[in-house]
C-alpha cells in the first residue's frame, strides 16, 4: 500500500502540479508576484517561507534545519 501512495504522490509532484502549485501543496509559505522553477524543498517543506517578489529557478534546492545540521554534526562529533 505504501509503494502505491508513493507512486501517486510523485505522479503528482511530476505530471500534475506546476512547481509553484506543487509547492503551496506540500506546504511552502509564499508571497506574492513569487516565480517557482524547482519542486526540491527538503524533508520539512513547511518551514520555508519564500517572500514577495522573489524568483526561484531550476537547480535550486531548499533544505530544512535537520537536513543541514546532521551534516555538520559529523564534522565536529570526530
Amino acid at each position: 500500500m505504501k509503494l502505491f501512495i508513493y507512486k501517486v504522490y510523485q505522479k503528482i509532484k511530476e505530471n500534475i502540479l506546476s512547481p509553484l502549485k506543487y509547492a503551496k501543496f506540500i506546504g511552502v509559505c509564499i508571497g506574492n508576484n513569487t516565480i517557482i522553477m524547482t519542486k526540491y524543498f527538503g524533508s520539512e517543506p513547511y518551514l520555508i517561507t519564500i517572500g514577495n517578489n522573489s524568483e526561484i529557478y531550476t537547480g535550486v534546492r531548499f533544505i530544512a534545519h535537520v537536513g543541514a545540521v546532521w551534516g555538520i554534526r559529523n564534522i565536529y562529533d570526530k
